[in-house]
């Protein structure tokens, strides 16, 4: 049986909303982190520590070589770098999210 086009399009369309809700909770996760005492505590301790999280992977790691990536020893402060990093980190993502929508508003026209 010859695989149906519209089928894989529509799986397609499935991968992109999966995609979609991933960035978009990270957004969520890094916008609450900018706000929570608790959080920021937690985050200054992966930062003191150089450590990898569960919850935002190596987004605070203090030795980065990206020159695209605020980095540590430019900051004064933990709070300052932690706010760069999650700034930086969510100027990325919306961008990454717009595209992913255009993508999928134009996959979405394929598939009708």
């Amino acid at each position: 049986m010859k695989e149906c086009e519209h089928l894989k399009l529509i799986r397609l369309e499935g991968k992109y909303l999966y995609f979609i809700v991933e960035t978009s909770t990270e957004m969520g996760i890094l916008e609450h982190a900018k706000k929570c005492k608790d959080c920021r505590e937690y985050i200054k301790d992966i930062v003191k520590n150089n450590e990898k999280s569960e919850i935002f992977g190596n987004l605070f790691e203090t030795n980065v070589e990206n020159t695209l990536v605020p980095n540590y020893s430019d900051f004064k402060t933990k709070d300052s770098f932690i706010d760069a990093r999650i700034d930086w980190r969510l100027d990325r993502l919306e961008k990454i999210l717009r595209d992913a929508e255009l993508e999928l508003e134009d996959l979405r026209k394929r598939i009708d």
